[in-house]
């Protein structure tokens, strides 16, 4: 398959997140293209995982600084 065929839609973009534990829990760190777009933390990973997904789904809930408006 040619690699033009595999990229993603420019206009959707491509998430990455990146988990790190704390002695408290789970931070995840997320990116779109690279860029950062939000810091979501959760008791676990499963916890940490469903703030990503609500973020993802729900970016304009959201401040830049990651706190429901």
């Amino acid at each position: 398959m040619p690699a033009s065929t595999r990229r993603a839609h420019p206009s959707r973009g491509s998430y990455s997140v990146y988990p790190l534990e704390a002695l408290d829990g789970v931070l995840a760190y997320v990116t779109l293209n690279g860029e950062t777009v939000a810091f979501c933390f959760g008791a676990d990973e499963e916890a940490a995982a469903q703030a990503v997904a609500e973020q993802v789904r729900h970016p304009a809930a959201f401040s830049h600084s990651g706190a429901r408006r």
